[in-house]
This record gives structure tokens, sequence and C-alpha cells, in this order.
């Protein structure tokens, strides 16, 4: 048995439903895991699953997409022929995840009505799903707008070609989370956790979850600032190549002895980092994005009343291929909450949801021990910050990878 598209986690049972768990038990039956990013190929080894089983494809999506999408296209909805794809700004929106039926939905309708009436320059395509749990409500809501087109559910050619065409993206989707990044639209993610967290690393999403005031606050930055949006709209898929199918085959040759060896690793980054070391793809606008994000991170911990840490890795002079690895070390040993950002000036942030200063501490220097292992230890040095609930920045503290009891410290805490 093979698994495409394995390793995908949210570690949350019912977000999505049911998919979290059937995904959970074909690891348990598969004999050979196609794991679409490195993030997924990690989640498996966490598990259990041996090396040798795994396979670092990309996804099929990917490949799919880019045989379908055609500028000269027609769509088979006639529909779709409607909105004014040259002059206006087409967000293409979709909604039917169990969790989001009630009063999830009928908020993403709102903030959908209200973006349409602040942007005279917008029109809005929603694929509308048949179950009545969400065509009724957004039928109620949004039927008789001049400007929202509310389509039926689309076959996957119109769907691929309408995302091309469109300027944003709203959707609970997983799928649409690979292919408008893929296809350079920045996507709203309409839930609280995605197992597809690659996209939002790379800054080509941002979870929005199903706040109206949230929907309509993110959506409106990207409408208004081009900045913002070109921040977002970078046109490169975190999550393969279009190339899966062929190292799926050779995957499968090698593993019945057919083929001399493994299919070479899909990589489109180190691991799922945000910016690469002297690749000009990224820069100081990387950074602010990160950061901003990051700041909405810690405001939504404070909210929430929970702690959050931040770990800072200086790696100083660290030429590319010493802070990719190093890169490499930090992201292998996340927790699934964690996140982390390569940026530019050779420094890696992990965030550490949760955590105090302790806990940071404890973390950041097994992770210098590790590093140390791999011979750049005398380059890393680590700021640590905690960040409480109603409280500004709460504890700091400093570890240096070549101060052996600083690292001795944090361990034995």
């Amino acid at each position: 048995v093979g698994h495409v598209e394995a390793g995908l986690r949210t570690y949350e049972k019912y977000r999505p439903f049911p998919e979290e768990i059937n995904r959970s038990l074909i690891t348990s039956l598969a004999d050979i895991h196609f794991a679409p990013t490195r993030t997924a190929w990690e989640s498996l080894r966490r598990e259990g699953v041996p090396e040798n089983k795994i396979f670092l494809t990309g996804n099929t999506v990917i490949d799919a997409l880019y045989s379908v999408v055609d500028s000269e296209y027609g769509f088979s909805c006639r529909e779709l022929e409607a909105p004014d794809y040259s002059d206006r700004k087409v967000i293409t929106i979709t909604s039917h995840r169990r969790e989001n039926f009630g009063a999830p939905l009928r908020n993403i309708c709102q903030a959908v009505a209200e973006l349409t009436e602040r942007f005279q320059d917008v029109e809005v395509v929603f694929s509308v799903h048949r179950n009545p749990k969400v065509n009724v409500p957004v039928r109620n809501f949004l039927g008789g707008h001049e400007r929202i087109h509310l389509v039926p559910p689309l076959e996957y050619t119109d769907m691929a070609n309408l995302v091309s065409r469109s300027h944003l993206v709203l959707t609970d989707s997983g799928g649409l989370q690979e292919e408008a990044p893929a296809l350079g639209k920045p996507v709203l993610v309409l839930r609280e956790v995605t197992e597809r967290p690659e996209a939002v690393q790379a800054g080509l999403a941002r979870i929005v979850g199903t706040s109206r005031r949230e929907i309509v606050k993110a959506a409106s930055a990207l409408l208004e600032d081009e900045e913002k949006y070109a921040d977002m709209a970078r046109g490169f898929s975190p999550y393969g190549d279009g190339e899966a199918a062929g190292r799926i085959v050779q995957a499968i040759e090698f593993t019945n002895g057919l083929a001399e060896r493994p299919p070479a690793p899909f990589e489109s980054m180190p691991a799922a980092g945000v910016a690469t070391a002297g690749d000009p793809e990224f820069g100081p606008e990387e950074d602010e994005l990160f950061f901003r994000q990051l700041d909405e991170r810690i405001e939504a911990a404070r909210r929430k009343r929970r702690r959050l840490s931040v770990a800072t890795f200086d790696l100083g002079s660290a030429d590319q291929q010493r802070f990719a690895d190093a890169f490499r070390v930090v992201t292998s040993h996340m927790r699934e909450t964690d996140t982390a950002a390569a940026l530019e000036g050779g420094r890696l942030v992990l965030v550490l949801p949760g955590a105090d200063k302790t806990q940071a501490q404890r973390a950041a220097g097994r992770l210098v021990e590790r590093l140390s292992r791999d011979g750049i230890d005398s380059e890393v040095s680590v700021e640590i910050k905690t960040y409480a609930a109603g409280d500004d920045e709460d504890e700091e503290g400093t570890l240096s990878g070549s101060d052996a009891d600083s690292r001795h410290e944090a361990l034995e805490a």
C-alpha cells in the first residue's frame, strides 16, 4: 500500500474531520509513504515510520495544476464568464468544512458582503457547496448582489483556471491552500489550524479563522496595500514542482528492486523556512512580513492569556550551506505547534507557543548541543524572549554556542 500526500497533520482529531483521522489510520496501513513536504516527512519520522519507507516527492496536486492552467482556457461553467477579470479584483471563495457550519459560515458571509460594499473594484466568485448547511445561509446572505457570483461546485479545470485569473483566494479547502500559492495568489485560510503550514510559514498564506473582523481586516490590507500584496503573491510552491508523479514512480520501482537508486527528494527551500541566506528571492521585506505576523501571534497569545517564547539563533558569518544545515536541525526538532523562519543576516527564529523562559532555554539548549555535534557550535548564539498575557516583554535571556557553561546550564534547566 502506497500513501500519496502522507504525513499531513494538525494533531487535532476533529480539525479537519474526518481527514485528520483518515490520514493517521492510513499511515498505520501503508508500506510506502510519499510525503509532499519536509514538514510532512518529519511528522512521519516522529511517529516512528522508518526513514527508508518515506520518500519526499512533492504533491501530485501541483503536477495536475500545472497541466490544466491555460490563459486561453474557456470555462465550462458559463457563470464564470461574467466577472471582469481584467479591470476588477476577483476574489475566489470556498467554504464547506463541517467545523465552519453555523455561526462561522455566517461570519464569513458577512465579511464577504462588507468587503464587496467597501471595495467597488472587487467582484466575488463563491463556489457554493450543495450541502444545505452551506447552500442556504450563503444564498440568504449573499444572493442578489450584482458583484457576487454564487456558482455551483466547480469541476477541477474550471476551479484551477478561475484561481489563476483571481486576485485573492479565501478558503477553508486544503487543496486550494496548495494550488493558489503556486499560481501567485495570496490565500487567507478560513480555519483556526491547517495541516498545510508551509505556505503560512513561507508568507504565501495567512490563517485568519472565521472572525468577520479578522477576515475584513486581512483582506482589506491586501486590497489596499500593493506592497503587502506583493509580499504574498510571489508565485512559487512549497508543495511541489510538477514532478511528483515521476518521483513516486521511481520510488515504487526502487522499493521493488526495479530501479538502482531512489528519487532525488523534492526541495523547494530548506525545510519549511521563510527565507534562505543569500537567496535573491528573499530580502528585508521578508523579515518585515515575518515580524508583522509574529507581532500578531504575540497579541493573540496575550488575548488568550497564554505565554509565547521566541528563540533567535544568530549564526554570525555562517555560509549559505551551514546556514541551511542549521535550519534543518532546528526544524527537525520542532513540536507540531512551533514555527520557524530563516531570515536575512544568518538568523533563525523559533516561535514556541505556550513555553515559559525555562522551557524555551531547555529547547534552545538542546538545539545548540545538536548544532555543536554538527560542527557549527562556535557560530551560534541564542537570544530568548518570553511574552506573557497582558504584559510587555516578560523575560529574556541569552545563550552562547561558544560558552559551554551556558549551554550546560540551559540543558540542565
